[in-house]
């Protein structure tokens, strides 16, 4: 976990003011989707790398997830809908890399890990599964990432990938999934 500072107050904002727009921007909006992968995870004893692929009407950048006309917004990769059939006991790490695969995975593009403690499934009777799935998720702030990667000249304008690596040997017959891994601008 990392502190993440509130963006600076437009010009000519006063104090108030800009306490209480980054309030609302924060807790109210959604932010800009520009990237998600068209699969979810199923995850294992091996690593499992997913392509977050830009969207229709992103920014276009040499590196996605940047935002030319607003340096300012912050990237996010969120992965939701984490679902287990029994507890894993690992946690899985996740990096972030060119979606060309170039580099190693390592302390430069990893963004965090993840658990799976409120993900088992719950069969509450009555055979529908789609009520035993919550909704949860994790998200990341990997801007000063992308923004390294652009320093170095790489470009991965349409597509990065996002690695999920257990800490561990999963409990067997765990099966853990992230159902949607996407990117978002705020």
């Amino acid at each position: 976990d990392a502190y993440i500072p509130a963006p600076p107050p437009p010009a000519g904002a006063t104090r108030a003011t800009s306490t209480f727009s980054a309030t609302t921007s924060t807790s109210g909006g959604k932010g800009q989707l520009v990237a998600k992968a068209a699969t979810g995870a199923n995850l294992g004893a091996n690593p499992v790398s997913v392509a977050l692929t830009r969207i229709a009407g992103a920014p276009s950048t040499n590196v996605l997830g940047l935002d030319p006309a607003n340096p300012q917004r912050r990237a996010y990769v969120v992965l939701k809908d984490l679902h287990t059939w029994v507890q894993p006991e690992v946690l899985f790490h996740v990096y972030l890399r060119p979606g060309n695969g170039s580099g190693s995975l390592g302390r430069s593009n990893y963004i965090g890990n993840i658990n799976f403690f409120d993900a088992e499934f719950h069969d509450h009777g009555g055979g529908a599964m789609d009520e035993a799935l919550g909704e949860n998720f994790y998200s990341f702030d990997v801007t000063a990432l992308l923004k390294r990667l652009a320093s170095t000249g790489v470009h991965s304008s349409d597509k990065l990938l996002v690695t999920l690596l257990p800490g561990g040997r999963p409990t067997r017959g765990a099966n853990p999934l992230v159902a949607s891994i996407e990117m978002v601008l705020q």
